[in-house]
């Protein structure tokens, strides 16, 4: 199925709020949420050669590659979140992150995709 978009994160529509009273647009998704595993890092794979499955792909420039990376370090140096970058992707252990680019779109699905990783859409 399609995707419904909350600001930047992509919902499938099998999850999404239909309207019910007081009800969040993210229930549903306790189950899916990333969790610290014994404080292993978060993996993640950068694609610099636009390996995308479901459509073609340019690769992550060089820009974008240092602004994910100073996004990381971001995160890392202001909470207790690590993460370590896979080689390649067929050596990525799930679950993981996978950083590709994108034409306009910079969004991502919430929570651990069924899959075990998770697409994060960078524009341009």
């Amino acid at each position: 199925g399609g995707y419904v978009l909350y600001d930047d994160v992509q919902v499938p529509l099998s999850r999404h709020y239909r309207g019910q009273a007081g009800a969040s647009p993210y229930w549903g998704w306790h189950s899916s949420l990333w969790a610290a595993q014994n404080g292993e890092p978060v993996r993640y794979f950068i694609d610099r050669e636009g390996t995308n499955r479901d459509r073609p792909a340019s690769p992550i420039s060089s820009r974008k590659d240092r602004e994910i990376r100073d996004a990381i370090e971001h995160w890392e140096d202001r909470t207790c979140i690590r993460f370590a970058e896979c080689e390649s992707l067929s050596r990525c252990a799930r679950p993981y992150i996978k950083f590709q680019s994108h034409a306009s779109s910079c969004n991502s699905p919430m929570g651990i995709s069924w899959r075990g990783y998770n697409e994060i859409n960078v524009p341009g």
